[in-house]
């Protein structure tokens, strides 16, 4: 389960549902949306077509540093394109 509070509701439903933001920020959102109505981690994972492992992590992240939690860490090696 997350923790939200109203600011941070506003923010993440317009993540799940942006056209403009990665896919994977959007797939974040999302995440975050359906916790937040009360969905356990095997329906989240069903209903995004992801693993449950993947649902906790970010869950996990959120829950521990917010928003912020959820943006990419840093990695080695030549940046995305």
């Amino acid at each position: 389960m997350a923790h939200f509070n109203g600011g941070t509701t506003i923010h993440y439903e317009r993540l799940a549902v942006s056209r403009t933001e990665p896919a994977r920020a959007v797939e974040r959102g999302q995440i975050l949306r359906l916790a937040l109505h009360d969905q356990r981690v095997p329906v989240i994972a069903r209903a995004l077509n992801v693993e449950e492992n993947t649902v906790r992590c970010w869950l996990k992240r959120f829950n521990a540093a917010g928003l912020d939690g959820l943006a990419d860490a840093p990695r080695s090696g030549r940046p995305t394109t």
